[in-house]
């Protein structure tokens, strides 16, 4: 802490103020009373700084300093206006004015009191240097401290008392000159508590006059100027420096020190860190007034070619062809040295498109410091093949190989071998297959359908099902899956999984409807799904169809169906217009409608065919001649049965025992039994059957002789049987008859 510019040594003053003689009431003038008084307030102020001084107390010396150049101020005013007042010689005044001088004397370090009281007065500046910069001034104004009577200028001051009055307490030293700026150097220590310090000022002006001289107060205030290296994207830069000064800037020798980084150069020193070309260099100097970071400037430098080549061959093993889009991404390095290329069969060097080998020429670094690492990623890919790569020096990994070549490599090669494999695809696939037990059916009768599902892939099918909506037409029974019952939801059958060649069989029973109508097919279809099909996989489908037939008429008794040509059911044949059964009509070329035909002439006579001939019938009326009787050689037994059969041939007489019975003759009553109404369907003559109707395509005309009239189908042949076997029982019966007779 500054001690403040007072005296210490100084025993304290006692104020005693004489208590005038009172005579008479005596009214002391009010210059005198106001002088007393203030010379009390100073010396008892004083008195009071001396004691808390003494006593250790921290004090704020300006602030008491102030308080006492006011107080003096006062006092000497107030006696100035005594002097005015002609009251010097009042009671009191001469003991207060001798004690102001000896308090002046103590606190101004021996100021003349009179000089202070009467002196000239004169006005100067006290300037407050904080490290070399104005940061503060006051102007003061003091009385001369010489004794009064000479000239308005070379008056003199206490530059002690002028700092202290300023107010600015601290200073490291002082300055008293002509300076109107701020001096290059200054007196340390405080200013001098002497009045002699010389005054000059301008005498054109008027009082008071201002001084020529200024009062400079100088201060420290300590500093601390720091410099940084930055590498800017290098490394290895110098140190910070640090120094600590009262200056307002300091400068720093830059350091020698040189970062590096990889592939540039460095050129110097900048404040900017995008700067190109540098500010400052290493050994140079820069000024620093607080703290400032240096950037390295680099630039960077060329690359450097390759150059050398060697042959890389590319084989390609297990493929038809090289496939057109692959490519290889080639990467050298040496030391900092890079260099990167693109190889595909646009670039090759030579291309056999028969072995399938791509040759080119890589480039690498020849005769430098470090080998040359070299690194290649293949882009070999072919869609549904595997391949593995090998190298015949070196190393590979998936689709990287990798492989060093010396610096003084020459003349070498690499060979990359891929070996292609064709993927096996694993994936389920699923076949269908449907059956219909019968192909026709009639309402009210059953169907089986019998559906097979078969998984040919070489994977598990998993959640296999079967859907089967019965179609109209039809009404479900039940259903069996590998022989046990299954219930379907919503027309889907639930399988399970299937291992590859594995299968299942769904046999589903209907009935048909009976108001389904004759003639419809109905057509059913099923689809197998599973869970787990491939992309390319397809849901397998499979149908068949049925059709509704007629139930069949019972056949007419008396009008049978030839067993081995049955008449087609769902085409029955008109039984008054049969079809000749070896000349069917082809259901797909029906023939044209049949013509009317003219009214049924009578029937004419039958003439039987070769080689029967035919037996004229006789007259019933009209016995025969009885045929002669029998040899033992015609087996003439049948006429031994013939008399016993008849017992009313002997039992008139008995006595003709040699001549046979008499046989009945049976007649036959045409009336009765007339020809038309013969048990067949209908006789058929030549004219019937018109000989164009023949089985050829085209429509041939045939004469007679090319259709034996034996040969045209008549159904009327059953007639002419019956016919002819009725004739010769009743001539049989009529001869036997006759030679019983």
């Amino acid at each position: 802490m500054d001690v403040p510019p007072v005296q210490l040594d100084v025993p304290p003053v006692q104020a005693t103020m004489p208590q005038p003689e009172i005579i008479a009431p005596i009214v002391i003038p009010a210059e005198v009373t106001t002088f007393l008084q203030s010379v009390d307030e100073l010396i008892a102020a004083w008195n009071e700084l001396q004691a808390r001084m003494e006593s250790g107390l921290e004090l704020d010396f300006t602030a008491e300093l102030e308080a006492l150049n006011d107080l003096g101020v006062a006092a000497m005013d107030a006696y100035e206006a005594v002097q005015a007042a002609d009251l010097e010689s009042f009671d009191g005044v001469e003991i207060a004015l001798e004690q102001l001088m000896i308090v002046t004397e103590e606190i101004t370090g021996g100021a003349n009191l009179l000089a202070l009281i009467s002196g000239e007065k004169f006005i100067v500046e006290v300037v407050k240097v904080v490290n070399g910069n104005i940061v503060d001034s006051v102007t003061l104004t003091q009385k001369c401290l010489q004794s009064t009577g000479h000239s308005g200028y070379n008056h003199s001051t206490n530059l002690r008392i002028l700092a202290n009055t300023s107010g600015f307490s601290g200073y490291k030293g002082y300055n008293w000159s002509k300076y109107t700026t701020v001096p290059s150097s200054y007196t340390k220590g405080l200013a001098p508590n002497n009045n002699y310090a010389a005054v000059h000022y301008n005498i054109t002006g008027s009082a008071p006059y201002k001084a020529n001289e200024t009062l400079f107060l100088f201060f420290e205030d300590s500093k601390t100027f720091t410099l940084k290296y930055h590498p800017n994207g290098g490394s290895g830069a110098p140190d910070d420096q640090t120094e600590t000064s009262t200056a307002a800037s300091h400068s720093f020798t830059i350091s020698n020190t040189k970062p590096t980084r990889s592939g540039y150069e460095f050129l110097g020193w900048s404040t900017s860190s995008t700067a190109t070309n540098p500010s400052y260099y290493p050994g140079g100097t820069i000024n620093v007034t607080g703290t400032t970071t240096l950037y390295a400037v680099w630039k960077k430098n060329g690359p450097i070619k390759p150059n050398r080549t060697f042959t890389l061959k590319k084989v390609f093993e297990g493929l038809e062809e090289i496939p057109a889009d692959f490519s290889l991404e080639y990467t050298v390095k040496s030391g900092t040295n890079t260099a990167t290329e693109t190889f595909n069969v646009s670039n090759a060097a030579s291309v056999d498109e028969n072995k399938l080998i791509v040759i080119w020429e890589a480039p690498y670094f020849y005769n430098m410091e470090s080998s040359n690492e070299i690194t290649i990623v293949e882009n070999a890919d072919v869609n549904g093949y595997t391949y593995t790569a090998e190298v015949n020096v070196g190393e590979a990994k998936g689709n990287t190989i990798t492989f060093k070549i010396a610096p003084m490599f020459s003349g070498g090669n690499r060979t990359i071998t891929n070996t292609y494999t064709k993927d096996v695809v694993e994936k389920p696939a699923l076949t269908l297959t449907k059956t219909a037990d019968q192909k026709e059916v009639k309402p009210g009768e059953t169907v089986n359908y019998t559906i097979t599902v078969k998984n040919t892939g070489n994977a598990e099918a998993t959640g296999v099902t079967i859907t089967d909506v019965l179609p109209g037409g039809l009404t479900f029974v039940n259903a069996k899956l590998n022989g046990e019952a299954i219930t379907p939801a919503e027309g889907v059958y639930s399988v399970g999984d299937l291992a590859s060649d594995a299968n299942a069989t769904l046999i589903i029973t209907a009935t048909v409807n009976d108001d389904v109508a004759a003639g419809t097919v109905i057509k059913n279809v099923a689809t197998a799904e599973f869970t787990n099909p491939a992309e390319d996989s397809e849901k397998p489908t499979a149908e068949v169809t049925i059709k509704v037939t007629e139930d069949e008429k019972p056949v007419d008794p008396e009008k049978p169906v030839d067993p081995e040509k049955p008449v087609d059911p769902e085409k029955p044949v008109d039984p008054e217009k049969p079809v000749d059964p070896e000349k069917p009509v082809d259901p797909e070329k029906p023939t044209e409608p049949e013509k009317p035909t003219e009214p049924e002439k009578p029937n004419p006579p039958v003439v039987p065919t070769e080689p029967e001939e035919p037996v004229e019938p006789t007259d019933p009326s009209t016995p025969t001649e009885p045929e002669d009787p029998a040899t033992p050689d015609d087996g003439g037994s049948g006429d031994d049965g013939g008399s016993g059969d008849d017992d009313s041939s002997s039992s008139d007489d008995n006595s003709g025992a040699d001549e046979p019975a008499p046989v009945p003759v049976a007649t036959i009553d045409e009336e009765n039994t007339p020809l038309t109404e013969a048990p067949v369907e209908e006789v058929i003559f030549d004219e019937a059957v018109p000989l164009v109707e023949t089985p050829d395509e085209e429509e041939t005309l045939l004469d007679d002789e090319d259709v034996p009239l034996a040969k045209v189908p008549k159904t009327g042949d059953n007639l002419l049987l019956w016919f002819f076997a009725a004739v010769a029982s009743a001539i049989g019966a009529l001869g036997l008859g006759r030679k019983r007779d």
